[in-house]
C-alpha cells in the first residue's frame, strides 16, 4: 500500500494574516468556493459595501440576483461582528447574511439559530473557516457551514415552494450517476464542478423555465474568461451535436460569466409535479451530456 499522508489542521493566521488586507480579497475571488458551502451560486459583487456611515465586509448576489452580505473575521466570533451581519443585511435588503469566523461561541451559533427560527426572508449563516494540509503540502481552505436555515415555516414545516425544490433534487440526483458530491437543496438551483475550475454544469428553474447550462468563469480575469468561452465557440457544431441539439450562446454577462444554455421545450415550474419525471429526464441526458461534450474540449486550454 502507498504511503498515507497525515491530515493537520493550521493556523490560518499563518494563511491569511490579516483579514482586510489577505482574507477578504482572497474571499472575494473565490465566491464558488463559499458558494459550494452555502449551496447557491456567487458573484462578487462589492467589497467594503456602504451601508450608512459603516461598511460591509463584502456583497454577492446568487443565480436569481439576490444579496448575499458576509462579515468575516479572523478571530473567536463576537458580539460586534454579530451584529454588523444583522445590520447589514437589514441595510443591504439582504436574502442571506453570512457571518464567517474561525470558531463560534455557543452564544452567537445560538443567537444566528434563532435569527433563523423567527425569519422569513432572510437565511442566516455561520461558516467555520479551516485550513488543513496533508503532510508538507501548502494549506488548503476549508469554509464549513456550522449554521445554517432549516427552510421552515415559523410554526415548524416547510413552505411549500422550498419542500417541491428539495424534493425535486432528490428526486435528480441518484439518476445522475456517482461522479458528484452534491445533496438536495431547497433552493431553485445546483450546480456541479466538472473537474476543472472556471467551469461548472448547472440545472434551475428561473421566470418558468427549466434550464442546463454550462458557466464559464475565471474570477478577476475577464480575458481568460472570454477566452474559453471562444475556444468552445470554435467547436459549436461538435458541442451542438454531443449535446443533442442547438444551444445559446451568452458572452460575458454582467457579473463577467459567459454561458453556453439549454432549455426545456415547454414552460415548467417546480410546482407541477405531473411534469417531474419527463423534466428530470431531460435534465439528466443534458447534465451529463453537457459534462461528457465540453470536459475533454477544457482540457486543451491552458492551466
Amino acid at each position: 500500500m502507498d504511503k498515507i499522508g497525515t491530515l493537520t489542521e493550521v493556523d490560518i493566521r499563518t494563511v491569511w494574516e490579516d483579514e482586510a488586507k489577505d482574507f477578504t480579497p482572497w474571499l472575494a475571488e473565490n465566491a464558488d468556493l463559499l458558494g459550494e458551502a452555502l449551496g447557491v451560486s456567487l458573484e462578487h459583487v462589492e467589497t467594503e459595501a456602504s451601508v450608512g456611515p459603516y461598511r460591509a465586509d463584502l456583497v454577492f448576489k446568487d443565480a436569481t440576483e439576490q444579496v448575499v452580505v458576509v462579515e468575516n473575521m479572523l478571530d473567536d466570533t463576537d458580539h460586534k461582528h454579530l451584529g454588523q451581519v444583522i445590520t447589514y443585511a437589514a441595510g443591504l435588503g439582504a436574502a442571506y447574511a453570512v457571518l464567517i469566523a474561525p470558531k463560534f461561541r455557543d452564544e452567537h451559533r445560538s443567537a444566528l439559530t434563532w435569527l433563523n427560527s423567527i425569519s422569513k426572508n432572510v437565511a442566516f449563516f455561520g461558516v467555520a473557516l479551516e485550513a488543513w494540509r496533508i503532510d508538507n503540502s501548502p494549506p488548503a481552505p476549508r469554509l464549513r457551514v456550522e449554521v445554517k436555515p432549516d427552510h421552515t415555516t415559523q410554526d415548524g414545516t416547510w413552505s411549500d415552494l422550498k419542500s417541491l425544490q428539495y424534493e425535486f433534487w432528490g428526486k435528480l440526483l441518484p439518476e445522475l450517476g456517482n461522479w458528484h458530491t452534491r445533496t438536495p437543496q431547497a433552493a431553485n438551483s445546483l450546480h456541479f464542478g466538472i473537474g476543472r475550475t472556471g467551469f461548472d454544469v448547472w440545472a434551475y428553474f428561473t421566470s418558468g423555465q427549466l434550464r442546463a447550462a454550462l458557466k464559464i468563469k475565471f474570477y478577476s480575469d475577464a480575458e481568460r474568461t472570454k477566452a474559453a468561452f471562444e475556444h468552445l465557440r470554435e467547436k459549436q457544431d461538435q458541442i451542438e451535436k454531443g449535446l443533442g441539439g442547438s444551444a445559446e450562446w451568452d458572452e460575458l454577462d454582467r457579473y463577467g460569466a459567459c454561458w453556453i444554455w439549454l432549455s426545456y421545450p415547454e414552460p415548467m415550474e417546480v410546482s407541477e409535479q405531473e411534469k417531474w419525471a419527463q423534466a428530470q429526464a431531460w435534465l439528466v441526458d443534458k447534465v451529463n451530456r453537457l459534462r461528457q461534450t465540453i470536459r475533454p474540449l477544457i482540457e486543451e486550454l491552458p492551466r
